[in-house]
């Protein structure tokens, strides 16, 4: 039996701390929910038994709430004889967002992904707008609108009687907030992420660069009708202070032709506000698709 512990940081008083699930595929989970939540890959790790994770919002380290996902070996499963649990048709997590907006544009991702489990609906208070998407063991995650968590911990729970405002998002969150908006194809919801003297960077050369919001607004509807269905799926996210840097995949329809384009963006976030956005993507692989170059061109 240990009396001291391994970790010299430890909560100075009891602590929610996660939630655990059994998955099937401990990647696919990841991925998963790096592409659909806020959650963050915070630490993974193997043994004997199968394979782990961690995932949670870098945004509050002092108070920590993790998801944990564990992927057993069938030769080494403790859990073997039962079942695997799977939260739903009530059961679920529950993710709140600040924009009405933002359901809409989950919900129309999830439905590309194939992953909506109810469209976006008007309910009763307290619950809100909300929808719900499956995870890919099942898991039912809510996201909802207006469900009025955040107010009645700050009203209930707030040191100086609910008044404080809420802590700005983390530049991650803020950025994966903006691709969410593309699929909500509402120019006014996707400019609102970005600041008045927002710069736009094209590293690619059929990309065309722009210097402010109102520019970058006046822009977008043009770009969202050239791309019919665009999606962004986000593959990997790096945070640094204000730096943020983003792998993704785009899928739309071009030219009548589906086409799927790979690049990467780095962005600076300040105050909740893209102030930076430098876009590097396959300019050639899209030529391709569309029929525009050859394919041994490069």
């Amino acid at each position: 039996m240990r009396d001291v512990g391994v970790n010299a940081v430890r909560p100075q008083e009891p602590r929610w701390t996660h939630i655990a699930l059994r998955v099937g595929d401990v990647d696919a989970s990841i991925a998963w929910y790096q592409e659909f939540t806020p959650l963050e890959l915070l630490d993974r790790r193997q043994d004997e038994l199968g394979f782990g994770a961690w995932l949670g919002q870098p945004d509050s380290p002092d108070k920590p709430f993790i998801l944990v996902l564990a992927q057993f070996l069938p030769e080494t499963d403790p859990y073997s004889a039962y079942p695997r649990e799977v939260l739903a048709p009530f059961a679920h997590f529950g993710v709140e967002l600040p924009e009405r907006g933002d359901i809409d544009a989950i919900a129309a991702r999830g439905e590309a992904a194939g992953c909506l489990a109810m469209p976006p609906q008007q309910l009763p208070d307290p619950i809100g707008y909300v929808c719900m998407l499956r995870d890919p063991d099942g898991n039912m995650v809510e996201f909802s609108f207006d469900q009025g968590v955040y107010a009645k911990a700050r009203e209930v729970w707030g040191d100086d009687g609910g008044t404080r405002s809420v802590t700005a998002a983390s530049p991650s969150a803020v950025v994966r907030s903006y691709f969410a908006a593309f699929a909500g194809r509402d120019p006014v919801t996707i400019a609102g992420h970005v600041s008045e003297d927002f710069v736009n960077e094209h590293a690619s050369a059929l990309g065309t660069g722009s210097v402010g919001r109102a520019e970058y607004a006046r822009r977008l509807p043009d770009f969202l009708e050239l791309f019919p269905g665009l999606a962004y799926h986000v593959e990997q996210v790096i945070a640094a202070g204000t730096d943020v840097a983003v792998t993704y995949r785009l899928t739309a329809t071009s030219d009548d032709r589906p086409v799927e384009v790979r690049g990467a963006m780095a962005f600076e976030v300040v105050d909740g506000l893209i102030t930076r956005r430098t876009d590097y993507w396959d300019s050639l692989g899209y030529l391709r698709q569309i029929g525009a170059a050859d394919a041994d061109t490069g």
